[in-house]
């Protein structure tokens, strides 16, 4: 059995600090897995620091920070009345899953979509930023099936210390 390390970074495209130091961390031999958000506005200049770096880059789908990339008034569920997303705060405090499967669903479709004009290919992965949700999740389990890509399972749970991914077990150490 081999065993291997695999550090992520996660958020690319979310600022200027967050992109530049998850360029230093490649650059610089560290990091060697990186999650984009393709929904914030700098992603596509966010790539272009790393574009030339053999990392293993990931959709790192996003409902909770800035703007969707589908049209706000067809996925209620996960947008406010100006058309932001839900922060996260909001699905924590829920007592219930407000996240509609078909808006959810719509939304990482158009995510998926604009990693592949960003990058030019698939994405390695699919994983979910900072949401606990059951609908988010079959929702992405779904658009990662229906595009062919690997689901990396995701919990914010600090008490889980392992994911199925592939054929393997992956260990968690979170940093944040």
């Amino acid at each position: 059995m081999t065993n291997k390390i695999i550090i992520r970074a996660d958020d690319l495209g979310y600022s200027k600090a967050v992109d530049y130091g998850i360029y230093e961390t490649i650059k610089n031999g560290l990091i060697n897995n990186v999650g984009i958000m393709t929904n914030m506005p700098d992603a596509e200049r966010a790539f272009n620091l790393i574009k030339n770096f053999d990392v293993c880059l990931g959709l790192h789908v996003n409902i909770c920070t800035g703007f969707p990339l589908s049209n706000p008034s067809k996925i209620k569920s996960i947008t406010t009345n100006n058309g932001f997303f839900i922060p996260s705060k909001n699905y924590r405090k829920s007592k219930k899953d407000i996240v509609n499967l078909e808006e959810v669903t719509l939304e990482i479709q158009a995510q998926y979509d604009r990693f592949i004009e960003i990058t030019g290919k698939k994405p390695s992965y699919f994983e979910g930023h900072a949401v606990q949700s059951k609908n988010f999740k079959i929702g992405l389990k779904r658009v990662a099936n229906r595009e062919d890509v690997a689901y990396l399972d995701f919990s914010l749970d600090p008490d889980i210390k392992t994911i199925p991914f592939k054929n393997t077990i992956m260990y968690l150490i979170w940093k944040l």
